[in-house]
């Protein structure tokens, strides 16, 4: 009967409709701590009603947050209790936003300390899940002809909406993408904290080590950048980065960097009206006394990779051999013992050092 009696009391406060009488009543029944836990709930049921109207974010980040409340130890019986003062007037001006500020307060210190997680982006309708299960890779088409290639263990989210402008696809693992091109619809990949953005092109994401995600091109380009709904807490923010075939970027996470680099096995590619794609035709690098200035022009416009002599010297040096088997590092490699030198990879660029011959 007591309850039913603060409750009463409780909706009338939150209403405004207590007269000085009841308000008498009410805080002298918080006063005895008896009531905390019907505060408690009320709360709770404040920030599930009042969520999506008031704070505008999703319904399964404040779950979470409402959860992780109702678990805490603040709302103990310890934790709910009010002092009664002996000038009346004193105290009931200190606790007329008691509820108000209580809600308020710990709901915005809870989200304020909340940290999104990739799960929070991934809408929560209209959305087709695929994983691949198997221990081999698996192929699968969008509804617009793009073809991605989920490796073992990977999962994706995707929505996809003729009457959307984008399409949106949502990834854990690593996946290779095939897109169709289409300017008036922009496709984007979310994978832990960054976003790829294309319009048609052939690209790897690596997310598989959620603090060194890598994104690789090998047609076309890509723009990365990071995802300002994980960045939560954070004034800094990283500038995009423009990807070409034979790029990659790693995003490591704990030092907030875009490192731009080769990838690890550049593939020999084609260029057609400005568009540089991955040539599948196969391209003779036989040498007879050929200068190394001739050679890197040739390896320069079959891998699309600027490749800087480190001094004139190397100019005059001559190679004789074939290394078509082989892949570009290898090949530089070969080259590079010959003529008593060595190579390294400075960012998208190849330096080849050496004293140069005479």
């Amino acid at each position: 009967m007591e309850e039913n009696r603060f409750n009463i009391l409780l909706n009338k406060y939150v209403a405004r409709q207590l007269d000085a009488e009841g308000m008498n009543e009410f805080f002298e029944l918080i006063n005895t701590g008896k009531y905390d836990h019907l505060i408690s709930d009320f709360i709770l049921d404040e920030l599930q009603a009042k969520r999506n109207s008031e704070v505008h974010i999703p319904v399964h980040v404040s779950d979470e947050i409402i959860r992780k409340i109702a678990q805490s130890d603040n709302f103990s019986k310890s934790s709910i209790q009010v002092s009664f003062k002996k000038k009346r007037l004193k105290f009931y001006l200190a606790a007329a936003s008691f509820l108000a500020v209580i809600i308020s307060t710990y709901f915005l210190f809870q989200y304020k300390n909340y940290k999104p997680d990739f799960a929070s982006i991934i809408p929560t309708s209209d959305i087709v899940f695929k994983q691949n299960t198997t221990q081999s890779p698996i192929v699968y088409y969008l509804p617009d002809s793009s073809l991605i290639t989920l490796h073992t263990g990977t999962s994706i989210h995707y929505a996809y909406n003729h009457s959307s402008n984008k399409r949106e696809v949502f990834l854990e693992g690593i996946a290779d993408f095939d897109v169709k091109k289409n300017k008036t619809m922009p496709f984007y990949v979310y994978c832990g904290t960054i976003v790829t953005k294309v319009l048609g092109t052939k690209f790897t994401v690596d997310g598989q080590n959620k603090t060194n995600i890598n994104v690789a091109v090998k047609s076309g380009k890509v723009q990365v950048y990071e995802n300002e709904k994980l960045l939560v807490g954070t004034n800094q923010k990283l500038l995009p980065v423009l990807l070409f075939p034979n790029q990659k970027v790693v995003y490591q996470e704990p030092i907030k960097q875009l490192n731009v680099t080769l990838v690890d096995t550049p593939s020999l590619i084609v260029q057609n009206n400005n568009y540089i794609s991955e040539s599948h035709v196969p391209v003779a690098f036989v040498y007879e006394k050929t200068k190394l200035a001739d050679i890197v022009k040739q390896l320069e416009l079959h891998y699309a990779i600027d490749i800087v002599l480190e001094n004139e010297g190397l100019n005059n040096c001559v190679f004789t051999g074939d290394v078509t088997s082989h892949d570009l590092y290898t090949k530089l490699k070969i080259i590079c013992l010959t003529i008593n030198g060595g190579f390294q990879i400075n960012g998208t660029k190849i330096l080849i050092t050496g004293e140069g011959c005479r």
